[in-house]
């Protein structure tokens, strides 16, 4: 998946990653993702930070160093495996 998407005018690809990141929470997390949605928690509230940044605002670094070395290798599948990882 190419990045150039996550810096775009709107953010295209952000609003794609966010949408698709409440379908996985919806599988991986249903109780959570039901109490999100009762609570009117969108994924843009929290994850937003995630996808722009690859997790470099809001973990210490030794531990984004790590995320970063699979993004290069693998693109954007880690921030989706992170951050179910997170709200488990």
């Amino acid at each position: 998946v190419p990045i150039e998407g996550l810096y775009g005018p709107g953010l295209p690809l952000v609003q794609q990653c966010l949408y698709q990141f409440e379908g996985l929470m919806a599988d991986h997390l249903p109780r959570l993702s039901a109490h999100f949605a009762r609570e009117c928690i969108h994924p843009s509230m929290y994850a937003s930070q995630w996808f722009i940044t690859v997790f470099s605002y809001s973990l210490p670094f030794h531990v984004v160093l790590r995320i970063w070395d699979i993004f290069m290798l693998e693109g954007l599948k880690i921030v989706f495996q992170v951050g179910i990882a997170l709200l488990q």
